[in-house]
């Protein structure tokens, strides 16, 4: 029987000192494992052995892969965590006082899945953030109304893996694992709500998200954009299969397909992108219009719509 209760993986790349926060944001205890997979950083081998130095319980690994990919390193972490539960942090973000004390009683429980909320913070200014609101609305609607839909949403649209604490059973008996993408929560996050039997949800603030110009989630590329479309696209593949069609408005997927469609012109993305979509739609068997939902006033003044903000964006 292993001798840790928890595991935590951290993936880190070029930010030691923030690095240093989070650690230190992790209590020293002998049934905690922490293991560190380091992307190739290319400027702070010193200060990464400081830090490996400076707590001796971490465990420090280098990613093999010569892509970065915070995907692929946390699947560096899982093949090497050893706890019951696993938890994922960003090595920007950090845990909130005392808050191992409140996931504490859940060690010994058998939930698949246990999430928790979150707080943000902006690192220029020190201000309370903004990118744990969304996060929050939909657990808070758990904890005050825990019918279907409202667990639906927590399984399927709650993406963030840092939110939530994992059974270390269900990720390693079915094998569930990172992909090599820009938004690598998702597709994850999705397949670990469906696998997952009993799920629960803390009402306490656990973890603290971070905001700085430099994040992946402030800097949308062209590329990260096109990449979190498809992603999107794949999810809403994935639970066209495993949902019935009554349960899909819980999760917004009535019309996904024609939504993701217009969004993507709507954002300038051309026609050529917009119809490599919509044939990643048809191969995922994610019907552009769904009938059932469709009503077609309201697809007119959305495609209208859609059409006059391009042409806005173009003329400024």
């Amino acid at each position: 029987m292993s001798e840790y209760v928890l595991s935590i993986i951290i993936p880190h790349y070029n930010t030691p000192k923030l690095l240093d926060k989070m650690l230190s944001s992790i209590p020293k205890r002998n049934d905690i494992q922490v293991i560190v997979v380091d992307d190739n950083s290319d400027l702070c081998g010193r200060e990464l052995s400081e830090l490996k130095a400076k707590y001796g319980n971490i465990e420090m690994y280098t990613s093999p892969y010569s892509t970065h990919s915070t995907g692929l390193c946390r699947n560096v972490g899982i093949e090497r965590a050893c706890g019951r539960w696993i938890m994922f942090g960003d090595a920007d973000d950090y845990y909130v006082e005392g808050w191992l004390e409140k996931i504490e009683p859940f060690f010994d429980s058998d939930y698949d899945l246990l999430y928790f909320l979150p707080t943000s913070v902006d690192l220029e200014t020190g201000k309370c953030g903004t990118r744990h609101e969304m996060y929050v609305g939909k657990m808070q609607e758990y904890l005050y109304n825990p019918c279907k839909e409202s667990e639906l949403v927590l399984r399927y649209d709650v993406a963030s893996v840092c939110l939530k604490m994992h059974s270390s059973r269900l990720i390693k008996e079915e094998c569930i694992r990172f992909e090599e993408n820009l938004a690598e929560d998702t597709l994850f996050s999705v397949e670990c709500g469906i696998k997952a039997k009993r799920i629960a949800c803390l009402g306490e603030t656990i973890y603290c998200i971070t905001q700085h110009s430099g994040s992946k989630t402030c800097t949308v590329s062209k590329e990260l954009y096109d990449q979190r479309v498809k992603v999107k696209i794949r999810k809403c593949g994935m639970l066209h299969r495993v949902l019935p069609a009554k349960d899909l408005p819980c999760v917004g997927l009535e019309n996904a397909g024609l939504q993701i469609l217009y969004t993507a012109f709507a954002d300038g993305m051309g026609f050529r992108r917009v119809f490599e979509y919509g044939k990643l739609l048809k191969k995922e068997n994610v019907p552009i219009i769904n009938r059932r939902f469709c009503n077609p006033f309201m697809l007119v003044r959305k495609l209208f719509r859609s059409m006059h903000n391009r042409f806005t964006r173009r003329t400024h």
